[in-house]
Parts: structure tokens; C-alpha cells; sequence
């Protein structure tokens, strides 16, 4: 009975820590410098042509489409659907190996007036092009710029105010993504405009990317626009971006709309949680649509 008890012990294990891998196919994520490795050779650059001309996911990873100089097209009527690459891309490392990687904004299209857009990381895979699945950034949204920096996707844009149509839209937005193996992009810094041409912006002061924290946690930072009610969203989320938190805060503002502070501490002793890896944001939120019109987020270590 032990032998056999033992056994199954193993094969739970086996099978808990092969699970824990990033995803199929993707490259592993450094983390040492590879290039301080004399056996590493940094990998060709990718090109354009190799981006316009490889397989992507589609329909939310649901289905594979081979791209031919940037686009796909296939069926008719209620059949149709079409994909194209837009002409923002970037070049940069997105995941600490030295090497180029890439990203690319995706179109799908099913025949009606709807432009869905997804932002797409592509790694160097020794010299050729591996796709990640896309993030959905919206219906018709406007692509201005797109750029790599510090191993973040910062596009600047247009989106949706509450009040435009889908055509039309009007919302000046900077927002930055990160990718993490398993949960993939994820929102890092979000910053928009507003229709007197002002900036909402949250800054974190306290604690900084990388700081070691016990509970209960301390949160300092600023906002350049006092938010509704004088009211942030906090969350907490573990190293897979479950959420682990999420509560107020509140902002000092000296009037409605004129830029604020935070200090609060925040307890996460009912959370399930364990020491390791968090990440904090704070966010504030849109009353009208429940859209993120600021965000900042910090990267922790919980002990």
C-alpha cells in the first residue's frame, strides 16, 4: 500500500510542476542576461516581410491563419472573414534576451461595419517570428503609435469616449502592456485625455518596482485629476494574475478635479495569498462605462 501511495505522490508532482511551464512554443523567458553567456549567439533580427508573411492566431485563438503580405481573407457572406496587419509595428525586446523581438496590431474583419483590433506579441524564435495570442483593444479603435521601451508595448490612441459612436472615436489614451508567461498581456500604465485637453494620470511614489513588502501595505502616489468621488480602485493580483484584492481608496484633493494624493494602507491578511510575486494596481475608474481611464501598477515582492 505505501509502494502505491508513493507512486501516485509522484505522478501528482510530475504532473503540478509540468504545469507550471510558460506556454507551448513560446521561448523562455531569461532571467540572467544571455548575452553575459559566452556560448549565447543573439539570433538574426526579424524583418517586416517575416512579420507580413507568417501564421497567427485568430477569433481569440480559436482558429490559425497564414498571412500573405499582411493579410488573409477567406468565405463569403456569412462566412467571410478577413484578417490584416496593420503598417504600426515595433521593434524591441520584450522578454530579456537580448534578441529583436516584435509587435504587431491585427484586424479582423467578418463583413459587417466592425474592425476588431488586437494587439499581437511576436518573439524571435532563433531568427523567425513566433506569435503570441493577441490582446482586444476594441472595435474601430485608432492605432497612432506603437513602440517597445524598457521590454513594455506603448501604443498611443484613440478610443471610444461615452458618448461617440463606434465610428468616431475621439478619447486621446496611452496604455502599456507587459507580457507574463501564462496570462500573457496585461495592462501595465494607462493614461488618457480629457476634452479640455487635460491628462488623467495616477503616478506610484511608494513602494517601487521590485521593493520587498509585508502586510499590511503601504500605497503612496499622485493623480494629476482627483477621480470621481475622490475614489481608487485598488487590486492585488498573485504571480498567474489571479485577483487577490481589490478595495477603495481614497484620494486628498483640495477641490473636484484639481490633481490629489494617496496614502493608504491596505490590508491583505483575509486574501489568499502566499509569499512571492504581486502585482498592485491602482486604477481609476469611469462612472459612465466602467472603462479604465487611469492606471498605474507596481511589480512587488511579497514576504
Amino acid at each position: 500500500m505505501r509502494k502505491k501511495n508513493y507512486s501516485y505522490m509522484v505522478l501528482v508532482l510530475v504532473i503540478l510542476f509540468t504545469g507550471c511551464g510558460q506556454p507551448a512554443g513560446l521561448p523562455a523567458q531569461n532571467q540572467t542576461t544571455p548575452s553575459l553567456d559566452p556560448a549565447y549567439t543573439i539570433p538574426a533580427p526579424l524583418t517586416l516581410e517575416m512579420l507580413k508573411n507568417t501564421e497567427y492566431q485568430a477569433q481569440n485563438g480559436m482558429r490559425l491563419v497564414k498571412m500573405v503580405d499582411g493579410k488573409y481573407e477567406i468565405g463569403s457572406g456569412a462566412d467571410y472573414m478577413s484578417v490584416s496587419m496593420l503598417d504600426k509595428v515595433a521593434f524591441g525586446d520584450l522578454n530579456s534576451d537580448s534578441s529583436q523581438d516584435a509587435a504587431i496590431i491585427l484586424v479582423e474583419n467578418y463583413g459587417g461595419s466592425g474592425a476588431f483590433e488586437y494587439l499581437v506579441p511576436v518573439f524571435n524564435n532563433s531568427g523567425a517570428p513566433l506569435p503570441s495570442s493577441g490582446f482586444f483593444l476594441g472595435d474601430r479603435v485608432v492605432v497612432n503609435s506603437l513602440n517597445i521601451a524598457d521590454g513594455r508595448i506603448i501604443l498611443d490612441m484613440l478610443v471610444q469616449a461615452p458618448n461617440d459612436p463606434l465610428c468616431c472615436p475621439s478619447q486621446p489614451m496611452t496604455q502599456s502592456y507587459k507580457f507574463y508567461w501564462g496570462p500573457g498581456l496585461i495592462p501595465v500604465k494607462v493614461s488618457s485625455g480629457t476634452p479640455t485637453g487635460g491628462l488623467r494620470e495616477i503616478v506610484f511614489d511608494t513602494p517601487r518596482e521590485g521593493d520587498e513588502v509585508s502586510n499590511p501595505i503601504q500605497l503612496t502616489g499622485k493623480v494629476s485629476i482627483s477621480p470621481f468621488e475622490n475614489t481608487l480602485v485598488v487590486r492585488i493580483m498573485d504571480s498567474n494574475n489571479n485577483q487577490i484584492y481589490q478595495g477603495p481608496i481614497m484620494v486628498s484633493s483640495p477641490d473636484m478635479g484639481a490633481p490629489g494624493s494617496f496614502d493608504a494602507m491596505v490590508d491583505i491578511s483575509g486574501s489568499p495569498v502566499s509569499p512571492g510575486m504581486i502585482r498592485i494596481e491602482i486604477l481609476d475608474i469611469s462612472m459612465a462605462d466602467g472603462s479604465t481611464l487611469a492606471m498605474d501598477s507596481v511589480e512587488l515582492i511579497l514576504k
